[in-house]
């Protein structure tokens, strides 16, 4: 008569399958053998089954070091824009643990972003209008001057403004304003002078806060009656 294996203890099958004549008793080596593993199959469904119960579901594991690199990629200036909005929206959809944290992440990122470029707006408009001079300066910096008029006393004295805007001061002499604006079509030769007399610059005195700019007029001398004057008189 075959023994009962399902009642013995894990230990006393062990002592019989040590014990047993295996070639005298084939088929109760085998009934023990089979026994055994069927125990410790279930055994290990069992240990499978607590763990799985145990382990957190896996939208309450915490979030993981891949997503927080997007959210960090989002800090790249200018270029960072598609990876903030990424981690802000994955941040509020997901279920996972610390989501929100992710969402912040993304939401700073932008708020970064966007203060950046606005810090750049206003830094490139401020160097713009500070290298831009006013209408009537840009027109004698831009526009040639008819040569039939380059001896036009006005168009040497919007010159002379023009260097007073950028230097801050009016220039010493008329020298200085020919090397500040090499390119410009403008004589600075005296044409109100008789003609056959010497070729010769406009007169030009500069005092602390003005300056003066005249041509001789046909009698040569300066500060006569006939002197020309510039049509507008300079800024004080």
């Amino acid at each position: 008569m075959t023994p009962d294996y399902s009642s013995y203890s894990d230990q006393e099958l062990e002592q019989v399958k040590q014990a047993i004549n295996q070639d005298a008793y084939p088929e109760r080596y085998q009934t023990i053998c089979a026994e055994i593993a069927q125990r410790q199959q279930a055994a290990a469904e069992a240990a499978a089954d607590t763990t799985a119960s145990t382990a957190p579901p896996r939208y309450l594991r915490p979030i993981g070091v891949g997503e927080y690199v997007i959210g960090g990629l989002g800090f790249i200036p200018f270029l960072g824009l598609p990876f903030s909005i990424i981690a802000l929206v994955w941040g509020l959809t997901t279920k996972r643990k610390d989501g929100k944290t992710l969402a912040l992440v993304g939401g700073l990122g932008i708020v970064y972003l966007v203060l950046l470029c606005v810090m750049v707006f206003i830094q490139y408009h401020k160097i713009t209008d500070a290298r831009a001079p006013d209408t009537q300066t840009v027109q004698i910096e831009t526009d040639h001057v008819d040569p039939v008029q380059s001896g036009d006393i006005d168009d040497v004295a919007r010159l002379i403004e023009l260097y007073r805007y950028r230097q801050g001061q009016y220039p010493e002499s008329l020298a200085q304003v020919k090397a500040a604006f090499p390119l410009a079509e403008v004589s600075y030769l005296d044409s109100s002078k008789t003609k056959g007399s010497a070729n010769t610059d406009f007169v030009y005195q500069r005092s602390e806060d003005s300056y003066q700019l005249l041509g001789v007029g046909k009698d040569g001398k300066a500060h006569t009656a006939d002197d020309l004057h510039p049509t507008k008189a300079p800024q004080q």
